[in-house]
C-alpha cells in the first residue's frame, strides 16, 4: 500500500519492512536491500541493481523519519551479484542456508540439526523426516523443499532428549512434555501487574469519526480505525489501552479507570483481531487504586492445545484499509514473518532474522500516527501494547563497536546495550516502571554489577563483581568486598579487611531478632555490637550470584525481548 511524499514523485509502501518506493512518472519500483539499490517493473520483481536513482530522492524529507534511507542517496556501487528478492502479501516464512544445508548430530540424542540455517530445523533419521519450528510451533516435512505440515503433536519422541545445556536447548521449551515447555505455560498464566490511580484517565483517537464493526458470533463490536482497542459492549464503551481497561457512555470520551468490565468481553473468539484483551484483567479495586495486570496472550504468547506457548493466534487477519488521498493502513499483529523466537530465561518473544527486513521483521515499520496524521518511517516500531527499537555503530580506526536494544510495556521499560574496545567487551541492562529502578552489567574480564532504586522509599543498593571480588554497597552508605579472604571495607581509597562482629544469639541458636512491641514495625535480624548485617551480605551475595547466573543469557529484547505485540 503506498502513500505520497509531498514534495517529490515518490510514494512509498506503507505494509513492509523494507524501504520501498515507487517513481510515479515511470512506475518504477526502488527497493533497498543493505546499502544498495535495486529496481524492478513491478513491486513483485524482478530486481536489478537500480544503477544512478531518479532526482526525486534528494528530495526526501530532512527529518528522522528518512535518516536511514538519505545515507545511501545517491547510489554507491552495484553489487558484484544482485540477490534474489523473495515477494509475499501475506505472512510467511522463509528458510534460508548458507550455501547446501549442513548437517550436524545434536550432541545427546539420536537426532541431527541444520548447522548453516536461519531458521530451528532438526533432521530425524529415524522416520527421515525434517523439522522446523516456527513462533512455538513444530512442521515436518520429507525434504526442506516442502510440503510442510503442522508437527507439534507429533514429535518424535526423542526431541526430549536434546540436552538442556546443549546448543538446540531453546527449543525444548516447544517440546510437549518437557520441563521446559511445563516451566513456559506455568510462566504464561503469571500476571504482571501493576496499579493505577482509581482518577487515572486516557485518550483515544479515530481517524475520523469511530468506526465499529461487528465481533463475530457476539453482540459486541470494535472500533476499526484506531490503535487503542475499543468495544461497544452493553450500552457503554471499554478501551484497552497498554494493559488497563477504561470505559466511557460515548465512543469518544471522556474516558476513565474502569473498575469492573462485563464477563461477555472473555468470550470474544480467537477469529477475531482484538482476542488478546482477553488476557487484560481487573484484579482488585480499592478508594485509591485499582491492581489490573495481564498475561502472555495479550503479548501474543498463546497456551496451545499441544501443551506448549506458542506465538500468535494462527489466525490471519486482514489490515484496515481507509481509502483516501493518502490511504491509511492499521495492520493487526500477525503469527508468522518475523523471525519470532521463544526466549525460556524471560518467557517473552524476540524477532529477527534480517531475511524479515532491516529491523528483524517488526509488524511494521511504518506507522500512522492519527494525533498527526501523518506516517513515521525508521527503525523503531511501536503500538498499543509496546515497542522496540534498535541500533548500532562501528568505528574501525578505534577499534571499537556496539549495539543497543530498547523495549517497553505497557508497565514498564527494559533495554541493554553492548560497547567492545580494545581493553574488552562491556554488556549493561537496565529497566524500570512504577515502583522503581534497576540496572546490571557485566565485562569480559569477569567484573560484572548491578544497582537497585525503590520509588517508594527512595532506598538505593548496588553490587559488583570486580576482578577481585565481590563488591556490595549498602544502605548506611558504604561499600564492601567480598573475595577468598573474606569481607573488606572501602576507606581513603583502598580495601581494608573487616571483622564481622561476633553475633549474639538465643537459647535457640537464631540471630537475636528485635520483637515487635504494639504499633512497632518488625525489625531485621541483626548482629549485637555492629551496624553491619554480614548475614544479610552473606545472604545477599549467595542470592546475587543465583541471580546474575539465570540472567547472563537475557538477550535484552524485553518485551518484546520479550515478546512484544506490535501493529
Amino acid at each position: 500500500m503506498l502513500t505520497p511524499l509531498k514534495g517529490t514523485g515518490l510514494s512509498f509502501a506503507v505494509n513492509t519492512n523494507w524501504s520501498l518506493f515507487q517513481q510515479g512518472s515511470t512506475g518504477e519500483w526502488f527497493l533497498l536491500d543493505g546499502s544498495n539499490w535495486l529496481s524492478a517493473p513491478a513491486f513483485t520483481g524482478p530486481y536489478q541493481p537500480a544503477g544512478g536513482l531518479p532526482g526525486d530522492f534528494s528530495k526526501l524529507p530532512n527529518d528522522a523519519s528518512f535518516a536511514d534511507v538519505k545515507k545511501y542517496v545517491p547510489n554507491g556501487p552495484a553489487p558484484a551479484v544482485a540477490p534474489t528478492v523473495f515477494v509475499s502479501t501475506k505472512p510467511a516464512q522463509i528458510i534460508v542456508t548458507k550455501g547446501a544445508p549442513v548437517l550436524k548430530p545434536v550432541a545427546g540424542a539420536p537426532l541431527q540439526f541444520v548447522s548453516n540455517a536461519s531458521a530451528e530445523i532438526i533432521f530425524d533419521p529415524a522416520s527421515k523426516n525434517y523439522f522446523v519450528l516456527f513462533s512455538g510451533r513444530w512442521f515436518s516435512a520429507p525434504s526442506l523443499e516442502g510440503p510442510w505440515v503442522y508437527a507439534t503433536p507429533n514429535l518424535p519422541a526423542t526431541f526430549a532428549l536434546i540436552p538442556a545445556d546443549g546448543p538446540q536447548a531453546d527449543v525444548l521449551a516447544s517440546v510437549p512434555g518437557t520441563a521446559q515447555a511445563q516451566e513456559a505455560v506455568i510462566t504464561a498464566q503469571i500476571p504482571q501487574q501493576t496499579s493505577l490511580k482509581v482518577h487515572s484517565t486516557t485518550t483515544v483517537t479515530y481517524v475520523g469519526a469511530p468506526n465499529f464493526v461487528p465481533i463475530a458470533g457476539t453482540s459486541m463490536t470494535y472500533a476499526v480505525n484506531t490503535y487503542a482497542q475499543v468495544i461497544g459492549a452493553n450500552g457503554y464503551y471499554y478501551a484497552c489501552v497498554n494493559g488497563a481497561w477504561y470505559v466511557s457512555n460515548t465512543a469518544t470520551g471522556p474516558w476513565i479507570l474502569a473498575t469492573s468490565v462485563p464477563p461477555v468481553i472473555y468470550t470474544i473468539p480467537p477469529s477475531s483481531p482484538i482476542y488478546p484483551v482477553t488476557y487484560v484483567r481487573i484484579y482488585s479495586v480499592s478508594p485509591t487504586v485499582v491492581v489490573v495486570g495481564y498475561t502472555a496472550g495479550y503479548t501474543m504468547g498463546m497456551i496451545s492445545p499441544a501443551g506448549v506457548v506458542v506465538y500468535g493466534t494462527g489466525y490471519y487477519y486482514p489490515p484496515v484499509v481507509i481509502v483516501g488521498v493518502v490511504p491509511l493502513y492499521f495492520p493487526y499483529p500477525y503469527t508468522y514473518g518475523g523471525g519470532i523466537r521463544y526466549v525460556s530465561s524471560t518467557g517473552g518473544w524476540v524477532s529477527g532474522g534480517a531475511v524479515y527486513g532491516p529491523y528483524g521483521g517488526v509488524a511494521a515499520r511504518s506507522y500512522y500516527n492519527p494525533s498527526t496524521g501523518a506516517y513515521a518511517h525508521g527503525s523503531a516500531a511501536w503500538g498499543p501494547n509496546g515497542g522496540y527499537a534498535q541500533g548500532s555503530f562501528s568505528n574501525p580506526s578505534t577499534g571499537r563497536y556496539g549495539s543497543t536494544s530498547q523495549s517497553w510495556s505497557p508497565y514498564g521499560r527494559s533495554g541493554s546495550s553492548t560497547v567492545t574496545g580494545p581493553n574488552g567487551t562491556v554488556h549493561t541492562q537496565s529497566g524500570s516502571n512504577a515502583n522503581g529502578s534497576a540496572g546490571k552489567f557485566n565485562a569480559s574480564n569477569g567484573a560484572y554489577g548491578g544497582a537497585v532504586h525503590n520509588s517508594a522509599n527512595g532506598n538505593n543498593t548496588a553490587a559488583m563483581k570486580s576482578a577481585n571480588g565481590d563488591v556490595y554497597a549498602g544502605h548506611n552508605g558504604n561499600v564492601y568486598q567480598h573475595s577468598s579472604s573474606g569481607w573488606s571495607q572501602y576507606d581513603n581509597g583502598s580495601f581494608k579487611p573487616v571483622t564481622p562482629p561476633a553475633k549474639t544469639t538465643s537459647t535457640g541458636g537464631s540471630y537475636d531478632q528485635a520483637k515487635p512491641t504494639g504499633s512497632s514495625p518488625q525489625s531485621r535480624p541483626a548482629y549485637s555490637g555492629g551496624s553491619t548485617d554480614f548475614g544479610q551480605l552473606n545472604h545477599d551475595m549467595s542470592a546475587r550470584q543465583g541471580g546474575w547466573q539465570r540472567s547472563s543469557s537475557y538477550g535484552g529484547g524485553g518485551y518484546r525481548g520479550g515478546g512484544g505485540r506490535m501493529r
